[in-house]
């Protein structure tokens, strides 16, 4: 089973689509990231495979890693996140 198919789309209200806004922002800047570090947590993603996302930025993130959603990409799939 994959992650998409643990939950149900029609349980509570979200969207999917910007979730995915908020992780490529987050995933593409620092400055992203300042912005949504302190408002967000892992806990606030509906999506299993975005709260695994949020995450992994959160931890590069807090050790001042610099990286761009390119190279993030890479990292997900370097450590078996995809």
């Amino acid at each position: 089973m994959t992650a998409f198919e643990q939950f149900d789309e029609e349980k509570i209200p979200h969207s999917i689509t910007s979730e995915q806004s908020v992780i490529y922002a987050a995933a593409e800047s620092i400055d992203s990231w300042e912005l949504v570090k302190s408002k967000l947590s892992e806990d606030d993603f509906y999506s299993p495979h975005h709260r695994k996302m949020f995450s992994f930025i959160k931890k590069f993130r807090d050790k001042k890693i610099d990286f761009d959603f390119s190279l993030f990409c890479e990292l997900l799939e370097k450590y078996n996140f995809l």
